[in-house]
């Protein structure tokens, strides 16, 4: 009789478990596909330029918003932003290309900001948003686009090279490598058990448009040839360094450099790394803008320390 209710309660106490570990795991879902809170920054100006609000519709009907600065320039540079990040994430780097003379398309990317959409999907759906904004610029006589993204921004500017194949060059910062990895490695900064990603995914892919197989960024780096520059932190659990150098080892591009942030997490750079951020990118568009300029070929390269002042 003892033995019988053992294996009873043993039952209903395993039964409760999976019960809470199911629970968690939806709740785990909604937090990291739910929209963004995080307000817009009010600002009228950069660099003494006019901040232009723009809109447009994606090709599924969601309406996009964000600024555009016009620098008086032939060439432009789309800055997207991570989960949970919007337009104003991307300040101090868009200073960093007014600076070097570049047009600048800040835009919020859906579920995040000015945007519609009540979900994020890791940039699959998001990939929409960045064609639409590509042919957004092609309409206004833009030859010459450039695109730097963050996390789910990066692995949106990917999906879309099967279809945008002809960027002037493009800086993908914290990309992961597979939609399973990235969701493991997020489980990692809190109290979940990594295997609650399997259970996530499905649930996520029934919550929103979700395409998990091809989620695989680095796949569709064999679309373009662009110069690329790729960064990462040393020490990010999200996308950690192996990652970072499995997704640069995919590229096709006439010349490529992978730099990773000596103590860096998955973070804003331009924020907590500014110098060494700055000094890595002005460095890469040296080269691009020498490369246009002359037709040279130059080396890829790859640095995995901290950049020496």
């Amino acid at each position: 009789m003892a033995k019988i209710k053992y294996i009873k309660y043993s039952a209903l106490a395993s039964m409760g478990f999976a019960a809470a570990f199911l629970g968690v795991s939806a709740a785990a879902v909604h937090l990291y596909t739910r929209r963004s809170r995080l307000p817009v920054k009010e600002l009228k100006k950069l660099c003494g330029k006019n901040l232009e609000n723009v809109k447009i519709l994606a090709e599924d009907g969601i309406k996009l918003s964000g600024w555009f600065i016009n620098n008086d320039s032939d060439k432009v540079v789309v800055l997207l932003s991570g989960r949970g990040n919007n337009r104003s994430h991307n300040v101090e780097k868009a200073k960093l290309y007014l600076e070097r003379g570049y047009s600048i398309l800040m835009p919020d990317l859906r579920a995040t900001g000015k945007s519609e959409g009540s979900r994020i999907t890791f940039g699959w759906e998001e990939k929409r948003d960045f064609i639409a904004w590509y042919y957004f610029l092609q309409a206004k006589g833009y030859d010459f686009i450039a695109a730097h993204g963050h996390s789910m921004g990066a692995a949106s500017i990917c999906y879309s090279l099967e279809e945008v194949d002809d960027l002037k060059f493009i800086v993908l910062e914290s990309c992961y490598t597979d939609i399973t990895k990235a969701v493991k490695g997020g489980l990692r900064t809190t109290y979940i058990p990594e295997i609650a990603a399997h259970i996530m995914l499905p649930m996520t892919k029934a919550l929103v448009s979700f395409a998990e197989d091809q989620m695989h960024p680095g796949e569709y780096l064999r679309w373009t040839d662009a110069p690329l520059l790729v960064l990462g932190g040393d020490s990010e659990v999200i996308v950690p360094p192996k990652n970072t150098k499995e997704l640069f080892s995919k590229n096709k591009s006439r010349f490529a450099k992978l730099h990773l942030f000596n103590g860096a997490i998955h973070e804003n750079f331009s924020l907590n790394f500014t110098i060494e951020f700055r000094a890595v990118v002005n460095d890469f568009l040296d080269k691009v803008e020498f490369a246009y300029e002359s037709d040279e070929v130059v080396e890829s390269t790859e640095n995995v320390s901290s950049f020496a002042l």
